[in-house]
């Protein structure tokens, strides 16, 4: 059993009012940010200001 594969997370995040949502890729828990409902979710770009993977 290999204890060092690499995981990817991807986290929901709410596009616009008709709750269109996308499933974002996230690297660690600074990359989520509250929402107007102050939920978690990720933010559209990363840290670097690349848009995150869907």
């Amino acid at each position: 059993q290999n204890s060092h594969m690499q995981k990817s997370l991807y986290v929901p995040r709410v596009e616009n009012k008709k709750s269109f949502m996308r499933m974002l890729k996230i690297t660690n828990r600074e990359d989520l940010i509250a929402n107007s409902m102050n939920i978690l979710e990720p933010s559209a770009i990363d840290s670097s200001g690349i848009e995150r993977q869907d």
